[in-house]
């Protein structure tokens, strides 16, 4: 009961110090700062450097395909022409998929505050295992939070979350419409607060879109990627077995309460973004929640029965 009170309390505060449309602010505190010097973020902690961002220039491919690996189950079954010959994108907990195969991925993503929060360890597995990390804001001062020297003299890729934008109010719809690199959803918001888009202007940052897949796509447009492959993309509900490594404690997932009114809704616009630039999306899972309309299937049926058996 008295946590309860306490909560109440604080939320009564935020509310006073931050108008709702700067209410996002509430999660940080003045250990942190984030400065941009010459189109490069960076980032201080109790007013010492630590983390400067790459700018985009600097994360080179070597291939105009992109295989972002998710964590769904049929991971476990995908065939290697998945993703060989491809750049790779790690997400959350698939950085283990990666170790175990001995592969170099080119990017790591993280967009969840909550597993930066829980999983450090992993994301200290990525540093020491990918070519450059990639992070929103808020999960980058989770993580300071635990250890300010984390990213010192490493490569990281800073990303502003386009629904809780850092040291500013809320972007309006009208404001986005007018951005080039922008297409949103013109009359969807999710609980009537986050517009629903995607965007390729890394200074702008992207839109989390209720999965960090979406997130992944988004930075490998902006970086050129005209081809790009969703492996263990299943998005399954939370009832059956939601990711191909076994987890003592599993990570929270919010499948069921965003599938459709934000996951889902993101995807379509991702798929008409790429249809107006003419850029290729496919799906290897056998069995995703994400219809083929949105993203194709990169097997044809007998093929997906084969890698399913």
């Amino acid at each position: 009961m008295l946590a309860k009170i306490v909560k109440g309390v604080r939320r009564k505060i935020w509310q006073h110090l931050y108008p709702q449309h700067y209410w996002h602010m509430r999660h940080y505190d003045d250990r942190f700062t984030l400065t941009w010097r010459d189109g490069r973020a960076e980032a201080c902690w109790r007013g010492q450097l630590a983390a400067k961002s790459l700018l985009p220039r600097e994360i080179t491919r070597t291939s105009s395909s992109l295989a972002i690996i998710a964590s769904g189950p049929s991971l476990s079954a995908t065939p290697a022409r998945a993703w060989q010959g491809r750049d790779i994108v790690c997400v959350n907990g698939s950085i283990l998929w990666a170790r175990e195969r001995n592969l170099r991925p080119k990017l790591y993503v993280v967009t969840d505050p909550g597993f930066a929060r829980r999983q450090i360890e992993l994301v200290r597995m990525a540093i020491a295992s990918v070519e450059t990390v990639c992070l929103t804001v808020r999960c980058l001062f989770e993580l300071l939070r635990q250890d300010s020297a984390l990213f010192l003299g490493k490569r990281l890729l800073i990303l502003d979350h386009i629904n809780q934008p850092f040291g500013r109010n809320l972007y309006t719809h009208g404001e986005l419409a007018a951005l080039p690199k922008v297409m949103i959803d013109p009359s969807r918001h999710y609980q009537n607060r986050y517009i629903v888009g995607v965007s390729t202007d890394l200074r702008l940052g992207v839109f989390a879109g209720g999965t960090v897949v979406l997130a992944a796509a988004q930075v490998g447009m902006a970086l050129g990627y005209r081809d790009i492959h969703f492996v263990g993309l299943d998005m399954k509900p939370c009832g059956t077995q939601g990711r191909f490594y076994s987890e003592g404690k599993p990570e929270p997932s919010f499948i069921d309460r965003n599938l459709d009114g934000l996951i889902l809704p993101s995807f379509a616009v991702l798929r008409r973004y790429c249809d107006a630039e003419g850029i290729v999306l496919c799906n290897w899972s056998p069995d995703s929640a994400v219809p083929r309309s949105l993203v194709p299937a990169a097997l044809r049926d007998v093929d997906l029965a084969v890698s399913a058996a």
